[in-house]
């Protein structure tokens, strides 16, 4: 095997960039890319490359692909990936940064493994380190993802109270995304706490945040439809959540288009229209079995169909039923397939 050339921690990074890139299009070219950093990575020669070179990069490269399997529900090898980072790290340089940027990657898998309270102490523990460090835009991102897993464990007022602590602290010309996502998150938090005044207001001033993305797109309509179901614009919600709905699914994103089924039948249930909700909860069950997911949501999906079919059991209940759904299926959403 011949050796290889003195670029090669460069052309890593752009394997990296490019698997960064493929994200949300492409998982699986995502961590092809990201394997194939790895094994350029573990080629690198001592004679040609300082070793704590190697070894920062080893270090960077095992958590980014780590980053890859996680966002491809693949938790085991992903945790494994940032064992791997460690062992690297420990061999390297000592480069505080790197480290906090291994960190950052390791607080996303804890949260999807719902291990919030290690994500939160890692994260705090984060924002000190970055703010010590001069950095505070990285402090601030730390904190509004602190304050997105906040939202995820059911938190809304922790939510909205750390997502405005990061807003403070970060460069919002330095990264549009970041930005998008802690004000929508603001104004979700909002809709959950039933501050709707304050989102109605919010909202209008953020709208053009969420540019041309047609996903960014039905994540707005989405939003609206939840602030229009809890201002009493019954018709408006019930139009904003049939367009998301319908969207996420033709962009086979299974679980926001059951999320928003969920809410669309929290509407039915809210304006008297009980007989309305038994084909959604028909079409999630179907979509779920489908997939061979889900038993637990399956079985409170077929109970409230009995509940609606029950005309002895009040709304109030099948609301209830509703609520518990929408939690098991926003859990299900982070759990590994």
């Amino acid at each position: 095997m011949p050796d290889l050339p003195h670029d090669v921690p460069y052309i890593i990074e752009c394997l990296l960039a490019e698997s960064r890139d493929s994200r949300y299009q492409e998982p699986l070219r995502m961590i092809y890319l990201a394997e194939l950093a790895q094994a350029a990575a573990c080629r690198l020669d001592s004679r040609q490359v300082h070793p704590e070179v190697i070894a920062d990069t080893r270090a960077a490269v095992w958590a980014e692909l780590g980053n890859a399997y996680r966002l491809a529900d693949l938790l085991d090898r992903a945790e494994a990936a940032f064992t791997s980072a460690v062992d690297a790290l420990d061999q390297g340089s000592g480069d505080p940064l790197l480290a906090a940027r291994i960190a950052d990657r390791f607080t996303s898998l804890l949260a999807h493994r719902r291990r919030f309270p290690e994500a939160f102490a890692l994260l705090d523990r984060l924002a000190a380190f970055y703010v010590s460090q001069g950095e505070s835009h990285l402090a601030g991102r730390a904190l509004i993802t602190r304050g997105a897993y906040s939202e995820n464990a059911g938190d809304p007022e922790t939510a909205i109270r750390y997502t405005l602590g990061g807003l403070e602290l970060i460069q919002p010309e330095r990264d549009a995304t970041l930005l998008l996502s802690a004000v929508h998150n603001l104004v979700w938090s909002a809709t959950d706490l039933g501050l709707y005044a304050l989102a109605a207001e919010f909202l209008p001033r953020i709208r053009s945040l969420y540019g041309s993305s047609r996903l960014n797109g039905l994540r707005l309509r989405w939003l609206e439809g939840r602030l229009a179901a809890g201002t009493g614009e019954d018709a408006e919600a019930e139009a904003a959540f049939r367009e998301a709905r319908a969207g996420f699914a033709e962009s086979r994103l299974i679980f926001p288009a059951s999320l928003v089924t969920i809410d669309l039948a929290l509407l039915f249930a809210q304006v008297g229209r009980r007989a309305e909700i038994i084909p959604l909860a028909e079409e999630v069950v179907t979509t779920f079995r489908a997939l061979q997911v889900g038993r637990e949501a399956i079985l409170a999906l077929l109970l409230l169909r009995r509940a609606c079919e029950d005309t002895s059991q009040t709304l109030s209940r099948v609301v209830e039923r509703l609520i518990e759904i929408r939690r098991l299926l926003a859990d299900l959403e982070r759990r590994p397939s």
